[in-house]
């Protein structure tokens, strides 16, 4: 069996730094055309899908040896292998798709299957990254995802452009009002000229726009003729008191813009008479000028009479219909800029008449509002995910104001006229469902940022999308948008996002991408060359159907009697096959009593959808998986699947694709980096391994790679996790490892062991090489936490992973009199030296264990006390000049201190390490260890 090139080469620190820049992009990318989670990087799926499909220079027949030494003008593998590596770089930055280079590699991989496309199906498709990277390499792509709102996003990003690809028709006369400076194309002056697809989505899209403005546009009033770009709300309750009759506005911030020349603020106006707060907008000297918001945390407290408004009493309010909102300011364009108002009568008065106009329209569209309920009222989940039904919200229409569902259901109106319009003017049928599907995600984008989940973003004055993360949180202050202006994501901006992504998927691939609809554990197809590069569902790490929902239920209104329509005949998107460890659906949550799916199911489920991909593929045939979790039993579980599907792991690579900063894709399980794993068939005769031999060869092989991951700069979890690959090489390739007392070796047992190696070779380097030897448990979980994270605040997930590698209990570490952790909310932060109060710090714990850590923080606070007698006892009495890995310990703390943060601590330290190198030097030319001071 060949070696492919990503078995023995690849361009780690390039691809990871071009992933990381592409998350700063949006136009023209296409994650601009839908929101999905955990949407691979377009750079590291094209990298490691060529690495994937061409073979190893040395590995290679003789004709693709003479084309690689022709290619890269090298004559020996090494030096092929680099300038490869260096070819790929030059084609994985945004914008350089287009280069030779990429040619180059269509030819090479072509050549590499005898001349004939390489077949590839990517069984967990999501977004579709991966599959339109196959594409652009020439590979007959197969893209499958069980959600029905992934399946929508991948017949827009891969299908309907590539059916596309080169066609024109024309451009009918709409008859729109003229909007020059606005369009890439005076489209209303088109009549007869030749567009492609992207053109008669904008062209329609601008009709869709221009009917909805005419019907509802009053319902956003100018004031002093300005646009109205947004409103601010709040929710309210009424005064706990009896006596006091208030309305309370449940606000979080008073700020409305604190940029950094810039800044604005609310003043709160308790009218005594009407009992309501009105609010003032203005100008603040600085930040000590801002009053105090009406919420703090979950509570609140009556501007009025003083009472304190509890979380409790809210959520009574919001299941006996009280809790409401309140326009509390309107955000205008200002030429260039954005100021702040009261909001006029006009405007309020309005909102009264839109109830009316909403009932009128609701009833002309299939389904009508979108009152499906909420799953899993009741369970655990709701507090997690759903954390909107805490507070009385049911259905997903009770996510949007009344006006914000009169502009959705109103451009969906028009959106389905403008279908029928596009059948009057003779387009076919392809043209047809392609232009209304464009249409749809035109309007899917616009909800996402028009809810009341949506908060304003004081920082940049702009709004947050729905899903700024993925759940449904309650939101006290929330921003609605007028879709009709022309800043802050309104329909315009969200219909030339998608123009711009489509412009950027003309792909020239001879085959149509074939696109299914079935869970992972259903397909039955042969003969595949590369089953994916996939990336299967994260365990517990996100609920994709959940996320779904909020989109599903408007498609299911917009899809009505179009081809797609069977991808909406259920009442929510279907989780009966869901491969996440959550609850199943409806009709399962009674008998699970809220419970999550077990572990084994989940374990269960990822095997046979593994196995499914192993009988797809060829004999030789490559497997890539790729994955984010930072929980050791979510990788216990993928790993045991894919050893029970058949699978060997040959190759692992940590490309870093998160920027960072910034709000982390899914959730404090998220690793910054990704772990792509390179997979092959196991041998039918692999029989069964002995634990000494694989522990043996799996050292050999992983010494090497973690040489080259910290070379490249890995650091931290996503460093442990970057040898899991190399490490299971050698226990994946049996069927089964036994010990010497015939006991089967388990995963979790052999990934315990390969965490202790990593974090041991980790820990050794951030000691200079030395052995870690004589370094006990917990203080080498201290270094490791303060080289990753310093005195910074550091997720559960990333601290269990280090306390687990050490056999550690992380509620120990945290303990109130020992330990080295403070626990807040999800994080935990290292005690400094002086904060650990106890007086019997640097004793033995209760268990006997006096680690290392705690008698260099004894020494620490006794030298600041300058008490000489009680530090000359402890030092002689635990015989520590002599330990001299004691001191290295000392040094690498202090090499680890920021000078400007943590100076006095740095000071101390420096000058007790070398007090202690010259007691050392002292004793051991002396024999005594002489006086202290």
């Amino acid at each position: 069996m060949k070696k492919k090139l990503i078995e023995t080469a690849f361009p780690l620190k390039e691809v990871s730094e071009h992933s990381k820049g592409e998350k700063s992009i949006s136009n023209g990318h296409i994650s601009s055309l839908h929101r999905w989670p955990a949407r691979r990087p377009l750079a590291a799926s094209r990298a490691v899908l060529i690495a994937s499909l061409l073979d190893d220079p040395e590995d290679a027949s003789e004709e693709m040896k003479a084309e690689y030494a022709k290619v890269t003008g090298q004559k020996f593998p090494v030096e092929q292998r680099k300038e490869l590596c260096n070819m790929i770089t030059k084609i994985t930055k945004w914008k350089t798709e287009n280069n030779p280079e990429l040619e180059i590699f269509k030819s090479l991989i072509l050549k590499t299957y005898n001349g004939v496309p390489p077949k590839l199906i990517d069984p967990f498709s999501g977004g579709g990254s991966i599959p339109l990277e196959a594409m652009r390499l020439g590979c007959e792509v197969t893209a499958n995802d069980y959600n029905p709102v992934a399946v929508f996003i991948l017949k827009c990003t891969l299908e309907y452009p590539q059916k596309f690809y080169g066609k024109q028709f024309p451009l009918p006369d709409l008859g729109l009002e003229s909007d020059k400076g606005e369009s890439q194309m005076q489209l209303h002056n088109s009549s007869g000229k030749m567009g492609d697809l992207a053109d008669h989505v904008e062209l329609w899209g601008k009709w869709v726009l221009e009917q909805t403005k005419k019907e509802i546009g009053e319902f956003y009033p100018e004031v002093d003729g300005k646009k109205t770009v947004a409103y601010l709300w709040a929710r309210t309750v009424p005064c706990q008191d009896p006596n006091c009759g208030a309305t309370i506005p449940l606000l979080k911030t008073l700020i409305l813009c604190d940029k950094k020349d810039k800044l604005r603020a609310l003043r709160l106006k308790p009218n005594k008479d009407t009992k309501i707060v009105e609010f003032e907008p203005y100008t603040p000297k600085d930040k000590s000028d801002i009053g105090k918001p009406i919420m703090s945390s979950a509570n609140a407290q009556c501007p009025f009479c003083g009472t304190i408004v509890k979380t409790d009493y809210i959520k009574e309010c919001g299941f006996n219909n009280l809790l409401k909102e309140q326009m509390t300011c309107a955000i205008y364009q200002n030429n260039y800029d954005k100021e702040y108002r009261i909001p006029e009568k006009i405007e309020t008065d309005t909102i009264e008449y839109v109830k009316d106009k909403l009932n009128e329209i609701k009833n002309k569209i299939s389904f009508s509002i979108p009152n499906e309920s909420f799953p899993y009222a009741g369970t655990p989940l709701t507090s997690t995910f759903f954390k909107v039904s805490l507070y009385g919200l049911k259905t997903y229409s009770d996510l949007f104001t009344d006006r914000q569902l009169l502009s959705i259901m109103t451009f969906i109106k028009y959106g389905m006229i403008a279908k029928e319009q596009i059948e009057d003017h003779k387009y076919n049928h392809e043209w047809i469902n392609s232009i209304y599907n464009y249409l749809i995600l035109t309007i899917n984008k616009l909800i996402d940022y028009n809810s009341t989940i949506c908060f304003w973003r004081t920082s940049v004055e702009g709004t947050s999308s729905t899903f700024s993360r993925y759940a449904l949180p309650i939101t006290w202050d929330f921003i609605e948008l007028n879709p009709f202006s022309e800043s802050i994501a309104c329909y315009k901006d969200q219909l030339y996002s998608i123009i711009n992504v489509l412009r950027n998927l003309q792909i020239k691939n001879d085959y149509t991408p074939k696109i299914l609809n079935q869970s992972a554990t259903d397909l039955d197809l042969k003969n595949y060359d590369f089953c994916g590069v996939t990336d299967p569902p994260y365990y517990d790490a996100i609920n994709y159907a959940d996320i779904s929902d909020f989109f599903y239920v408007w498609l299911k209104r917009m899809l009505v009697n179009t081809e797609l329509e069977y991808l909406t005949n259920t009442e929510l998107s279907p989780k009966e096959k869901e491969l996440v460890v959550s609850l199943k659906n409806q009709k399962h949550i009674e008998a699970l009593k809220g419970e999550r799916l077990s572990k084994t199911e989940y374990e269960k489920g990822m095997a046979l959808a593994f196995q499914k991909q192993s009988e797809i593929l060829v004999e030789g045939g490559i497997f890539v998986v790729v994955f984010a979790n930072k929980e050791p039993n979510a990788w216990e579980t993928l790993v045991t699947a894919l050893i029970k599907a058949n699978f060997t792991i040959t190759a692992s690579l940590p490309i870093d694709t998160e920027k960072g900063g910034g709000l982390r894709n899914f959730n404090q399980s998220a690793l910054s980096t990704s772990i792509w794993m390179v997979c092959r068939k196991r041998a039918k005769d692999a029989g069964k391994g002995k634990h000494v031999q694989v522990i043996k060869e799996m050292k050999e092989r992983i010494t090497d790679r973690l040489h080259y991951f910290w070379d490249e700069g890995v650091r931290g979890p996503d460093f442990v996790w970057s040898a899991i690959g190399p490490a299971l090489e050698s226990y994946s390739r049996y069927e089964f490892v036994k010990r010497p007392d015939g006991k089967e070796f388990t995963v979790s047992e052999f990934l315990k062991e390969v965490r202790r190696m990593v974090t041991d070779f980790a820990l050794g380097a951030i000691l200079h090489k030395e052995s870690t030897e004589g370094v006990d448990a917990w203080t080498s979980y201290y270094l490791m936490h303060r080289y990753n994270f310093g005195y910074d605040a550091a997720p559960a997930g990333e601290c269990i992973l280090l306390s687990q590698a050490y056999g550690l209990d992380l509620k120990e570490l945290a303990d109130n009199n020992y330990g080295i952790l403070a626990k807040s909310s999800s994080n935990y932060t290292l005690k400094p030296y002086n904060t650990r109060k106890n007086d019997k710090l640097g004793e033995s714990h209760v268990s006997g264990l006096l680690p290392l850590i705690d008698m260099l923080h004894r020494i620490m606070v006794v030298w600041k006390s300058g008490d000489t007698k009680k530090l000359s006892e402890y030092v002689t009495n635990n015989n520590l000049i002599q330990n001299e890995i004691f001191w290295k310990i000392g040094q690498s703390i202090l090499e680890m201190c920021d000078t400007a943060k943590e100076k006095e601590e740095k000071t101390l330290l420096e000058s007790i390490v070398s007090w202690g190198k010259n007691k050392e030097f002292e004793k051991q030319n002396s024999g005594d260890q002489g006086n202290l001071f």
